[in-house]
Formats: C-alpha cells, structure tokens, sequence
C-alpha cells in the first residue's frame, strides 16, 4: 500500500518580498520539518520517488499546485492509492467570508495580495488548485482525490481551518455515495487552536516532533502499523504537556471521516543500519526507535 501512497511536504522557513523585504515572520524549523518528515515516511514504506518535498525557495505557488496537479492526474487514473498532505508555514484565515477563506502561504505569497473569491477562480492548474499571489486555499487541498486522504498541518492558527475542512468532507463523502462508491477514510489534522500559536523547540515544531515520533513507534511493527487516529490521540495527548513545559499553550485538533487510515507500517528494510543513516531525525527520536528495534 505505502509503496503507491503519495506524499506532498511543504516547508517554509521565510516569505520575502522583492519591494518590502521579508514581510512575514521567520518560521526557523519549517524547512527542516518537512525533511523531518520525508525522512520519517520512506522509514515507514513509502517510495523515495513518491515523497515530493518543497522547502524555502522551491515552495512557490505554482510548485506546489504542479505537484498537486500531478496527484489528481495520477490517482484519477489510477488505482486507490493513500495521499498525505504536509505543510509547516504560515496560514491565514480571511475574515467575512463562509468558505473557501482559509489559507496556507507558499513562498512567493505577497502582504496585502490576499485573494478574494472573485480573483481565486480562474488560478494556476486547469481550475483545480486555484491559488492567486501566492496562497494555497485548504478548499482545494481538501479535494483532493486521495483515497484516503491525510492533511496534517504545523501552522499557527490552524484549528481556524477546521470548518472549511469539514463542508468539503462532507462534500465529498455525498459525491461518493452518490457515485455509489466506498467512502475512502479523510483526515485533517492541525498543530493547534484557532487563537494559538504553533511553537518550536530545539529547531522543530513541537508537533511534528510528535508526528514523527508516533510513526517511528511502528519501525518494529509487521502487521498493525500505525493510524492516522492513533497518532491524532498521541499528538493532542502529548503537544500541549510540551508546550505547558514552556509555560505556552498549544492544542492539536483533528477530524474524520470515512474508516480508519494506516498511515505507516514497519518493514524488514527498517533495520538499525538505516535508522543510523536518517541523519535528519533529531536523537531523542532515533535512540527511541533503535531502542524498540532491539526489543524482544
């Protein structure tokens, strides 16, 4: 299953400005979150060539709607195959709008450009990823055709995001069984609450530290692997004690539909000589995951 699974992972660290310089606030860990996860993902089955990371200058607008044209194409003629969605940015949620108002910035994404609902329709990608001055819009990240479907984001004020999430959820689940099709698991999963921040320690996202952590739990798993409900359990269980260490507040927040996602399974190839190599996994990770590969 993983070996056909897709997997887009955006991370950005800052958003210049070729007039005003950098006008958005610096995100030092995004970057490295995202190959956190990449690194994360093929440990756990999924095809190097099918883990497309965009970080810093290659996570334009136009980059990120390429890829996800790609995974249309590929999983409209195809068959089922799992999509998981990535992003460590900033998101901005656009007041006065009922949907379609929720957005995560790419790289080129410009102060005072935020598009509204006349100006998105005719975007980049054949009317599928409608993105305009540099925005990606959760509406059309939600549509996207992964059966299942995982959307996990490390971004501040992301709980916002959860009601444009949920009508295109639910949106979908109706055109599935209007087609008389098996309603495929959906998963939207966010680093905090609406009115929180999503914070950082030791140069990555104290969310994604968790993600990671959760699906490295599996390394030595044959069979059950690991779920997208599981980990949705381990991170809203465990971020918020993290980040109450620091004295801040941070709440994870997710929603389903559909039946239960295996995100990640252990494989024979998940040995202690390529754990060694994951050079991008912080070392509390990789001494707990060689620890559960040399466990009886």
């Amino acid at each position: 299953m993983f070996e056909d699974a897709l997997a887009l992972l955006v991370g950005i660290n800052n958003f210049p400005n070729k007039r005003t310089g950098s006008v958005f606030k610096v995100l030092p860990g995004a970057s490295a979150d995202a190959l956190l996860m990449k690194n994360a993902l093929e440990l756990v089955g999924y095809k190097k060539d099918n883990v497309r990371c965009l970080v810093n200058e290659q996570a334009t607008q136009k980059n990120i709607a390429r890829v996800i044209d790609e995974f249309q194409d590929t999983c409209e003629t195809g068959p089922d195959r799992l999509v998981l969605v990535y992003f460590a940015c900033h998101g901005h949620r656009q007041r006065g709008f009922p949907m379609g108002a929720a957005y995560l910035l790419a790289r080129d994404a410009k102060l005072g450009a935020l598009p509204n609902r006349a100006r998105i329709e005719g975007g980049y990608g054949r009317n599928r990823v409608r993105v305009n001055s540099g925005y990606v819009r959760i509406e059309d990240l939600v549509r996207l055709p992964g059966r299942p479907l995982v959307i996990l984001l490390d971004a501040c004020h992301s709980g916002g995001f959860h009601e444009e999430a949920r009508t295109q959820m639910e949106e979908q689940a109706k055109r599935e069984e209007h087609g008389q099709r098996r309603e495929h698991g959906r998963a939207f999963i966010t680093a905090s609450a609406s009115e929180e921040k999503a914070h950082e320690s030791d140069g990555h996202g104290l969310f994604t530290l968790r993600l990671v952590e959760a699906l490295c739990d599996v390394l030595r798993s044959r069979t059950d692997g690991v779920s997208a409900q599981g980990i949705s359990d381990f991170v809203q269980r465990t971020v918020p004690l993290d980040a109450d260490r620091s004295g801040k507040d941070q709440q994870p927040f997710a929603q389903f539909s559909g039946g239960p996602i295996i995100l990640g399974r252990g494989t024979l190839e998940c040995n202690e000589a390529r754990l060694e190599k994951a050079t991008s996994l912080p070392d509390s990770i990789r001494r707990r995951s060689l620890a559960l590969l040399r466990m009886d």
